[in-house]
């Protein structure tokens, strides 16, 4: 009986499987958190090419036409395909804060993370943005 209880094979497995689950558990939310990190970025760079993009339409653009232009371009910017088919994009003509006589072009990107999200959130719910989004104001010309 001795003998039985000193044997240490298996131990090593044993301490494997205990520290697995918290390895896995961290590069699940390294890779959570890097989704949403390019998430972001890549919303950030569609709102702002949405509206730098509007400045090169005629000025003879109506309103209407130029936020057109705008919600489209910037829809067609993002490159993650949920974000394409659920964000919410939105554009405005507006004074431009800076200088109320001029107009500026405001795009605003918004992406519900909760309800639609890229990967799987089922550890990592309560530490995952709600939502994520980005917005850019441009004058225009």
């Amino acid at each position: 009986m001795r003998g039985r209880l000193k044997d240490e094979r298996g131990v090593a497995a044993l301490e494997f499987a205990i520290v697995a689950q918290l390895l896995l558990l961290l590069l699940y939310g390294m890779l959570s958190y890097g989704f949403v990190f390019a998430l972001d970025h890549n919303l950030s760079q569609a709102s702002a090419e949405a509206a730098r993009a509007t400045i090169s339409q005629p000025t003879t653009s109506t309103d209407a036409q130029l936020i057109n232009y705008a919600e489209t371009t910037a829809r067609n910017q993002i490159s993650f395909s949920m974000a394409k088919t659920h964000a919410t994009v939105t554009a405005e003509v507006i004074s431009c804060p800076s200088d109320l006589s001029l107009r500026c072009i405001h795009v605003t990107i918004s992406y519900d993370y909760s309800s639609h999200p890229l990967i799987p959130t089922a550890f990592l719910g309560g530490l995952m943005p709600s939502t994520v989004s980005a917005d850019s104001t441009v004058e225009l010309g």
